[in-house]
């Protein structure tokens, strides 16, 4: 049978080219290690984008490793928006939908504080964590400082804060 790779013979070695001995200490376990601060950064620009992309009308993806010279929004406050989402927790829950299928009970999305996750197979970290940093370059090995939940100062009119959204919501009648 023609594979158009030579078998070398060699348990371990599936064909001339491989280093001796590579398969067997490479182990499943090391291939699949993924950082998991890194992964929940990742996992945190999404709603980040679909947010600023479906409605602020902003792309704020490229904020997350520099800043551009006529770009509305700097990496100081990507990350000021990304703290907003820090403490949600995306996972499937069984809800009543006051469906009329057999079961009446259908798996949705949601995210939400206090949920508890789903048990995960890799990457065992926390669910979330209770610092957002500012990363150079989008990498969580580069972290400079902490940051705080905040707005895009774009979305600010002149002379209003974001004291002006801190109070109680809703804001007492004058």
């Amino acid at each position: 049978m023609a594979t158009g790779r030579r078998r070398t013979g060699c348990p371990g070695i599936p064909w001339p080219g491989w280093p001796p001995g590579f398969w067997p200490r490479v182990r499943n376990a090391d291939i699949a290690k993924v950082p998991v601060e890194q992964e929940r950064y990742d996992e945190l620009d999404d709603p980040v984008n679909t947010v600023g992309t479906s409605l602020l009308g902003l792309s704020v993806g490229c904020a997350r490793c520099h800043d551009h010279k006529f770009d509305p929004i700097s990496q100081e406050e990507y990350y000021r928006f990304v703290a907003v989402f820090e403490r949600t927790i995306r996972g499937e829950v069984q809800l009543s939908t006051g469906a009329t299928s057999a079961s009446g009970v259908r798996p949705v999305l949601v995210s939400g504080e206090g949920l508890k996750p789903l048990p995960r197979l890799y990457n065992p970290g926390p669910a979330f964590y209770t610092k957002t940093w500012f990363l150079r370059r989008g990498d969580v090995k580069l972290k400079d400082h902490e940051v705080r939940p905040g707005y895009l100062d774009v979305l600010l009119s002149e002379g209003v804060t974001e004291k002006n959204f801190s109070g109680p919501n809703p804001p007492p009648a004058a």
